[in-house]
This record gives C-alpha cells, sequence and structure tokens, in this order.
C-alpha cells in the first residue's frame, strides 16, 4: 500500500491503526491531530473537538483548557495552568464557569460525559 492510498474516516468511532498514526505523523498530521482515549478527537489546526463522533462547538478558551486537560489524563490541573493553557488572564471564578460550560457542551452531545473530574482544593482532571 502506497501512502497515497491511505484514507482514514473520523467518524469509525475508535482510534486509527497505530501503522496509519505513524504514517499520518509522518505527513505531519500528528502535530495537529490528538485522540484521547477512544471518545475524544481535537484538531489542533482546526480548533475543534469530537467526542464519540460529535461535534462539541468550544470557544477557543475552552478548546484550550480542554486540550490542556485531555493532554494528560489523571494529572491534575490548576487554575494557574489552564489559564496558562488557555493563553488568558482570568480569575478563579472564570475558571470554574468554563469548566461548567465545557462540561454543558458536551453533555448536549452525551448525557452520560463525566470526563472532567473536580479535584478538591487543586483544579480539575481528565478522567483516565
Amino acid at each position: 500500500m502506497t501512502d497515497e492510498n491511505v484514507t482514514w474516516e473520523p467518524t469509525a468511532g475508535l482510534p486509527p491503526d497505530p501503522h496509519l498514526v505513524r504514517r499520518l505523523e509522518g505527513f505531519g498530521w500528528g502535530l495537529f491531530l490528538t485522540w484521547i482515549g477512544i471518545a475524544l478527537l481535537l484538531n489542533l489546526e482546526r480548533m475543534t473537538a469530537t467526542w464519540q463522533d460529535r461535534l462539541v462547538d468550544l470557544t477557543v478558551t475552552e478548546f484550550w483548557i480542554t486540550h490542556c486537560l485531555a493532554r494528560h489524563p489523571g494529572h491534575v490541573k490548576n487554575r494557574q495552568q489552564l489559564m496558562d493553557a488557555a493563553n488568558a488572564v482570568l480569575d478563579d471564578n472564570s475558571v470554574t464557569s468554563h469548566i461548567k460550560r465545557i462540561r454543558r457542551k458536551f453533555q448536549q452531545v452525551d448525557q452520560d460525559f463525566a470526563a472532567i473530574e473536580t479535584a478538591y482544593g487543586a483544579g480539575y482532571r481528565w478522567r483516565a
């Protein structure tokens, strides 16, 4: 199979074959496509988020906060780290509001969405 014949349909519901991922990375695609588990796909070039093959309409700030949390599942990110990732100056209440809006938007796509956990007194984490 030649690289010209490599196709991948993102609506398949599962991450692509690891060999295909290496080929995509070879073309530079790995720089802007980030699979998080099976359900989340972040496209850094288009700044879009897809959850279970459905588009989640996030603002730029919400996208970067989601990206920061999801890149390292299980790791707690404090409010300052989330602000830095979003390249924004926000107060603590604004970060909390952004997290609530992000959760709501994902819940519009999937009522059972619970991937963002609150680590009380520490910050937030993407469930591993």
